[in-house]
């Protein structure tokens, strides 16, 4: 199973990404989704969390996408995982 972080502080934008990566694939893909960075920063640190892809929105507070992205990189089993970022 692949396991998807959606970060956003636009649950829209959440909602459509979500659906599109998904489409069908209900099976194999697990979504998880927040437009709080504090709860991402919790499911990054959470052992229980194995996250094959991130996709961060860029401006968002209290931190940005880049900020989560440089604490994430600190964790080495994070740290070869690909991230993609919205603006």
């Amino acid at each position: 199973m692949i396991t998807v972080l959606i970060v956003s502080q636009k649950i829209k934008i959440n909602e459509v990404l979500a659906s599109s990566i998904i489409g069908g694939l209900e099976d194999t893909i697990n979504i998880i989704s927040t437009t709080d960075t504090r709860e991402a920063e919790n499911i990054i640190n959470s052992e229980k969390n194995d996250i094959d892809l991130f996709i961060f929105q860029v401006k968002m507070k209290p931190k940005s996408g880049t900020v989560l992205e440089s604490m994430l990189r600190q964790k080495k089993r994070y740290q070869d995982k690909p991230i993609l970022f919205l603006t």
